[in-house]
């Protein structure tokens, strides 16, 4: 695969080429993306398989000292996230409870009103 943009019914079509292309086009034996691998391991790939250099060294009984999404961390986002959502649902909540009271309210008093000009 070329890195040349592709012909398409006479235009060329808009490509843009992954780290890994660029790579292979350059003759290198790796390449970095920043893009995590399985195990969450964010280094160098090898260009020939797009492997995690980490894994492989971990693979091999290597200790790797590079950057890692820590799982825990992400737990914590999550959980940030979903109690957001929930507050967010607890004042919509409240919002319609208000309305509705406020509906009530204006409903006695609209009653009160009429009565006592009635009178």
């Amino acid at each position: 695969m070329s890195i040349e943009s592709k012909q398409r019914r006479g235009r060329p079509k808009r490509y843009t080429p992954t780290a890994r292309q660029v790579a292979k086009a350059a003759g290198q034996l790796r390449y970095f993306d920043s893009i995590p691998c399985a195990r969450g391991h964010i280094s160098e790939r090898y260009t020939s398989n797009a492997g995690c250099i980490a894994c492989h060294l971990e693979k091999r009984g290597h200790p790797f000292t590079g950057s890692r999404v820590n799982p825990g961390l992400l737990k914590v986002i999550r959980l940030a996230e979903n109690s957001e959502a929930r507050q967010l649902e607890n004042l919509k909540q409240k919002i319609i409870c208000l309305q509705n009271n406020a509906k009530k309210k204006y409903a006695e008093l609209r009653m009160a009103l009429t009565q006592t000009q009635e009178i």
